[in-house]
């Protein structure tokens, strides 16, 4: 673009915008999802499968969602609750052998 000086000048002058966003969705292995989409109002959103990825580069679409595996909190809770008891029979097994000695 080029634009014209009181003297008669030429002066260039240029705007740059380098927009860069890179938001992805990956799941290995089963998901079971539900999302909130508020880009522009509130949409509620399910979802289910087997292994997914979306990856967006520098898309121009403004975004925002949230989405919550159920099958993975599940699996978070499970495992949790899983080395809790492993900790409480470690426990058990170590006070038991005190008395045997």
């Amino acid at each position: 673009m080029w634009s014209t000086l009181p003297q008669g000048k030429k002066e260039r002058s240029s705007t740059f915008t380098f927009k860069s966003n890179f938001p992805f969705k990956y799941v290995a292995g089963f998901y079971f999802t539900i999302g909130l989409d508020l880009t522009n109002s509130i949409h509620f959103d399910l979802g289910a499968g087997i292994s997914k990825i979306e990856f967006n580069f520098n898309n121009e679409k403004d975004r925002l969602e949230i989405d919550f595996n159920l099958v993975a909190i599940w699996l978070i809770y499970w495992i949790d609750k899983l080395m809790k008891k492993v900790k409480e029979e470690a426990a058990i097994r170590q006070a038991n052998s005190i008395g045997e000695e």
